[in-house]
């Protein structure tokens, strides 16, 4: 049994059953999710070019649990514009930031909530399209004459349509 590990041959190791690593999936699953891990800090700190201040910067906001997809233009941002502060000055400026955004993101969030509410108000029924405003395209649709296509009657009454083959003589 030493032989045939100390050989490392898969083959020889295979002869004893008792030389069996239990649960060798759970382990390699666990192994692997670490080296992703690893792989992903390693992706957002190669962003600081090897910036001492700034790694170790986001290394301590990432254990604080501050970890954001904006942290680290953040990072890079306090460091660019206060080189000589030092790391608990950048500490809390950092901080300041990230809850400016958050608090940026969730107006955002509240005025596009606003706008999907009025956009669904303003549905005008077909009908009603000749009351809207000269510019809308609803309204020139009701314009145009049955025997003409809306592009022909876009092009003929409005200035929508830019005709290149009538411009490119005039240019030449």
């Amino acid at each position: 049994m030493i032989e045939a590990l100390q050989s490392g041959r898969a083959d020889k190791i295979a002869e004893f059953s008792d030389l069996v690593v239990p649960d060798i999936d759970k382990k390699l699953l666990q192994l692997q999710s670490k080296l992703h891990q690893k792989k992903s800090e390693f992706d957002e700190v190669s962003e600081y070019q090897g910036c001492e201040l700034s790694i170790r910067l986001h290394r301590m906001l990432v254990d604080m649990g501050k970890d954001s997809p904006v942290l680290v233009p953040t990072v890079k941002k306090a460091v660019s514009e206060l080189p000589e502060a030092s790391m608990p000055e950048l500490m809390s400026i950092i901080l300041e930031w990230s809850k400016e955004v958050k608090v940026g993101n969730s107006n955002l969030k509240d005025d596009s909530q606003t706008i999907n509410r009025t956009k669904k108000s303003n549905y005008i029924k077909p009908k009603d399209w000749h009351t809207l405003d000269s510019e809308d395209l609803r309204y020139q649709f009701t314009q145009k004459e049955k025997a003409n296509s809306f592009y022909e009657h876009l092009k003929d009454s409005t200035s929508l349509i830019f005709d290149i083959n009538d411009w490119l003589p005039k240019v030449s």
